[in-house]
């Protein structure tokens, strides 16, 4: 895909010295037309996936596609970064893990949990800190077009959630609640987690919120 994250995306992997060639993907002419004005002709494809020709794969398209695109993927043996969430479903999300063999690398794009300081928090939170973390809030808000798609929880919330399980581990207890005020999906949204070394954490997010934070 070559919309608002794809072609971010794109950007980056021409910087990057190990990456010998891009290849678009995109069924929209609009699209195909920015990234051949970007990056030229040779590097735009319609909607065929030479699978045998290619290392890896990005999706960066809509989430209710995700599940499609990195069946292939995996089929095809192939290295997947996609963007979050993964999936749009738990039974989708499982039938993945149960396709992926041993060796093919898996990256969801949680962005925050290759933060500098998020990187820093998982080196030295344990020793410095220890077992004075007991409790953590997190909100995140933003008056802006609910998705239709996804829920406030998959999109916003779940950058934190990644964040939370990389630092402890799979919660011992779990539960949320949605409200739908705005569209057919949740667009606000309470969340509490409690881990195995007695953390706590409280996460909230709504898409009808008068400040952006």
């Amino acid at each position: 895909g070559y919309g608002y994250w794809g072609s971010k995306i794109v950007r980056v992997l021409h910087g990057l010295p190990q990456v010998e060639s891009v290849v678009v993907v995109d069924p929209s002419p609009a699209a195909r037309n920015r990234a051949r004005k970007d990056w030229g002709d040779d590097q735009i494809a319609v909607e065929v996936v030479h699978w045998h020709e290619t290392d890896a794969v990005v999706i960066a398209c809509p989430p209710s596609l995700h599940t499609q695109w990195m069946t292939h993927a995996l089929l095809h043996k192939k290295d997947v970064f996609v963007e979050k969430p993964c999936g749009v479903c738990l039974a989708d999300i499982g039938a993945m893990e149960r396709l992926r063999d041993a060796g093919v690398i898996v990256q969801v794009g949680y962005v925050y949990a290759y933060h500098p300081v998020f990187r820093w928090m998982q080196e030295h939170l344990p020793s410095v800190v220890g077992s004075c973390v007991r409790w953590v809030h997190v909100f995140r808000g933003n008056m802006g077009q609910p998705r239709q798609d996804v829920s406030v929880l998959e999109d916003l919330l779940v950058h934190d959630l990644a964040m939370a399980l990389l630092l402890w581990g799979d919660p011992v207890e779990a539960w949320g609640e949605g409200h739908r005020y705005l569209s057919e999906r949740e667009d606000a949204y309470v969340v509490g987690m409690r881990f195995s070394g007695g953390e706590w954490m409280v996460l909230a997010g709504s898409w009808d919120e008068s400040n952006k934070e």
